[in-house]
């Protein structure tokens, strides 16, 4: 097992330095992490070869844009998400129509977008057409009682006929 040590900068506190101890898994996890970085290079390297951008390649991941951001600062990536991107490398080394798939698809997105806009925007016109409609001018609320006690003396008419 390895033995990583931890270094304090606080002097208000001592601490003491004992060395922190890696699980098997943890060390596992490492030395496929930096086998990954070796064959494919750095999270960035990886994104350019699939010619994606940090918004595309975050929503190909499911991960959020300030996760990529920390991944690619200081902070190492988790090891799925290396094998994740090494899968997607060999899948376009083997076909190469994957690329033209992968734009295809994130255009597919971006149409779905528009369309739930333009869905968005015909809901907020037909309600606002609705709301129009219930303030009528004056003259056809006028029109519409006078239908309205038209076919109410209507159906009394009838309704008296046909009782006798």
């Amino acid at each position: 097992m390895e033995i990583e040590s931890t270094a304090t900068s606080h002097t208000s506190a001592p601490r003491d330095p004992l060395p922190r101890v890696k699980s098997s898994n943890r060390l596992r996890y490492d030395a496929e992490v930096q086998f990954l970085i070796r064959q494919n290079g750095s999270l960035e390297a990886i994104r350019h070869r699939l010619g994606l951008s940090k918004r595309k390649v975050c929503q190909l991941l499911l991960v959020d844009p300030s996760a990529w951001t920390r991944w690619t600062g200081e902070e190492k990536a988790p090891p799925h998400i290396y094998r994740a991107l090494d899968w997607y490398l060999s899948i376009m080394e083997k076909d190469p129509e994957y690329r033209h798939l992968a734009t295809r698809f994130a255009d597919w997105i971006g149409q779905e977008k528009g369309y739930q806009a333009r869905l968005a925007n015909l809901e907020l016109q037909v309600q606002n057409g609705l709301q129009g409609s219930t303030k009528n001018s004056p003259k056809s609320s006028l029109k519409t009682m006078i239908l309205v006690f038209l076919a109410g003396f209507f159906l009394a008419f009838l309704t008296f006929r046909a009782t006798r």
